[in-house]
């Protein structure tokens, strides 16, 4: 997954449960592996989802400077809807 976790317009990437770093290098960041990411709560900043097994979790960089945005139809049809896991 990639998405604007700060709430800068700067992508993170995420990989199974790792902040990937620009160097390559991952950072454990979450107990379960990252699922989607999305900006469902409109504060500028998109919260990432979680899946282990039984478990859904939804988590938000604390440091977010909440913005009120509004997405667009494309926004929603290419990050919410669109998405596929197998």
């Amino acid at each position: 997954m990639r998405g604007d976790w700060y709430g800068t317009g700067k992508k993170q990437f995420f990989w199974y449960k790792f902040k990937l770093e620009d160097d390559g290098s991952g950072t454990l960041f979450f107990k379960d592996p990252v699922y989607h990411m999305f900006d469902f709560l409109g504060n500028g900043a998109e919260q990432v989802v979680t899946w282990g097994g039984t478990n859904l979790r939804v988590y938000e960089y604390k440091g977010v400077k909440a913005k009120m945005v509004k997405r667009d139809s494309e926004y929603l049809r290419n990050s919410v809807a669109n998405h596929t896991h197998y």
